[in-house]
């Protein structure tokens, strides 16, 4: 039975024990101070960082990998356009960098969700790119040396420029642009023939991608040459000319955009959402509140008016028995005030027994109660 099916049964008989009406009123009152706590913390989440907190945590539980697929589909658009890193080589590390090792960082920031991509973290960067193709250089000789002659008429710091053009014409240019190599046979100065050596160079780009990758460090450390563009980046130590050249695709920057144009929604969804629960949370106990606190003076107001009447009969009783009372059994003295103080005629003509040596008549007492109900 819960506490006002008990206090409306108790308030509903008029004979109901004091002690009954107390206990309940006690457990009212406890309910009210637990209630008003209640209410005074409900109050407090609205626009509070607890629920923003919970809000934003329900937002990464929805989004789940939807801030990866972004990042995925950003990049995959940018490989694709860019034919210098459009292999599978390069394009099998995107799952591991976006989906195992998830680059993406959000942040709440008041009501605000900040974005992150921290690609340099799991991706690697340009100075692991460039110490990459260097070693890879160095293990398929591809240095582009230039040595007595060449080098005086080339002059210092040509070495570079040279494997630019190595790379561009025999390496990149056979394997992806299906170009020739030919070489002039030459006697005593004079050309005599020209042989294509086209064979000498085929596979060798195939070669070199796969030592790079293999001498890299983390998994792609090429991503912001694709992001910038390789004309607005350098390698670092880097006096070569790229090639090919391709513009930058901001797929980073893109996905950052995407990812928090997403997560934004959702964040105000979330909150919108705890603060409505909330709300209805506060209205329920608000009105368990008024209704319990109309109940407490209905219990007061009804223990007034039975636990007035039957101390004023009580000691009227007392007084009637003088020094009787002592001998007087307490729980027939306490049923008779319960009687008299409810106006109700209990004088038999035999007399009414309170002990075994205690027999009395009421007609008297019953007339002193009455007076002095009506006194109060």
């Amino acid at each position: 039975m819960g506490i006002f099916s008990e206090a409306k049964e108790l308030l509903n008989n008029i004979n109901s024990n004091a002690d009954d009406v107390r206990k309940i009123i006690s457990r009212v009152e406890n309910e009210i101070r637990t209630l008003r706590n209640s209410i005074s913390w409900i109050s407090d989440m609205f626009g509070s960082d607890s629920l923003y907190n919970m809000a934003f945590n329900n937002m990464i539980s929805e989004l789940g990998t939807r801030a990866q697929d972004l990042l995925y589909h950003e990049w995959s658009a940018a490989v694709i356009q860019t034919k210098e890193f459009n292999l599978p080589e390069f394009v099998g590390t995107l799952i591991k960098v976006i989906y195992e090792l998830n680059p993406i960082i959000l942040k709440r920031n008041g009501r605000n969700v900040e974005v992150k991509i921290d690609m340099a973290r799991v991706a690697g960067d340009l100075k692991e790119y460039a110490q990459a193709v260097k070693k890879a250089n160095e293990q398929l000789g591809i240095t582009g040396k230039t040595r007595g002659k060449t080098k005086k008429k080339l002059g210092e710091g040509s070495g570079q420029e040279l494997s630019s053009l190595l790379w561009a014409h025999k390496i990149y240019g056979v394997d992806r642009e299906g170009r020739q190599v030919m070489k002039e046979r030459r006697k005593k100065g004079k050309v005599v023939g020209v042989d294509n050596i086209t064979e000498r160079y085929k596979g060798k780009y195939t070669a070199t991608i796969q030592a790079r990758i293999a001498n890299f460090t983390k998994p792609a450390p090429w991503w912001k040459l694709l992001n910038d563009g390789n004309l607005n980046v350098r390698l670092p130590k880097s006096q070569g000319v790229p090639y090919p050249t391709f513009p930058a695709t901001r797929f980073v920057q893109k996905s950052a955009s995407a990812i928090r144009v997403l997560a934004q929604g959702i964040f105000k969804d979330k909150i919108d959402e705890l603060s409505a629960d909330y709300q209805r949370k506060l209205n329920d106990t608000r009105l368990r509140y008024t209704t319990l606190y109309t109940l407490l003076g209905e219990l007061l107001d009804f223990l007034d008016k039975i636990e007035g009447p039957f101390k004023i009969a009580l000691e009227k009783l007392k007084e009637y028995l003088g020094k009787k009372v002592e001998v007087a059994d307490t729980k027939r003295l306490e049923y008779l005030a319960r009687e008299l103080s409810q106006g109700k005629v209990v004088n038999p003509r035999s007399g009414i027994r309170l002990g075994r040596e205690v027999r009395i008549r009421t007609i008297q007492l019953e007339r002193q109660i009455r007076a002095a109900l009506q006194g109060k």
